[in-house]
């Protein structure tokens, strides 16, 4: 509990999408994601083919309580946890596919760049990098599409994104840490 007060807090619009996101993800209406919610939901609205692994590791990296479940209160704990994070330490698999999910307003499997704009607004208002998202778009979406975005390409972007926090943040770590060093120049 002590560390849910300390994330961020989130807007109701923006729990409320979080709630549907879990509703869609648990295939079965059970009030917890599994294995097979969670294999369902990558072959038939993600179209990705996922390993045994790549299912059971999304689950264990938020599953709290070791029950192979993730329930509303992890769901809500991961995507609040990696949203504060600004070291890019936090676990990253299920918040990924959360974020698809949202992004994915009209569950066609694709993303087009006007549902990617609708979230990052609703996250950040203008304060979002129009640049990158673009990019995203650009380098992955093919004629035939019409500008849309797969969940795999969405993955590679995230990963990328990912390892720029990561970078960022063990880079302004250094450069503290340097000056803190007494005697070094």
């Amino acid at each position: 509990r002590q560390i849910q007060r300390e994330l961020s807090e989130l807007s109701k619009a923006e729990e409320d999408r979080l709630a549907k996101a879990f509703s869609i993800m648990d295939k079965n209406d059970d009030g917890r994601i599994d294995a097979a919610d969670l294999e369902r939901l990558f072959k038939e609205d993600l179209r990705h083919e996922p390993s045994k692994y790549e299912v059971e590791d999304t689950i264990w990296e938020v599953d709290e309580d070791l029950d192979h479940n993730v329930s509303w209160q992890e769901f809500l704990l991961c995507y609040k946890r990696v949203r504060s994070d600004t070291t890019g330490l936090e676990p990253r698999k299920m918040y990924n596919v959360i974020d698809w999910v949202l992004h994915d307003s009209d569950r066609d499997g694709l993303v087009s760049l006007d549902e990617c704009f609708s979230i990052l607004f609703m996250r950040h208002g203008k304060s979002f990098d129009e640049k990158d998202v673009r990019r995203l778009f650009d380098e992955n979406s093919d004629g035939s599409r019409g500008g849309l975005v797969s969940y795999d390409a969405f993955q590679a972007f995230q990963r990328e994104q990912h390892k720029r926090l990561r970078s960022s943040a063990s880079s302004s770590s250094s450069k503290k840490g340097a000056r803190k060093r007494p005697g070094r120049r």
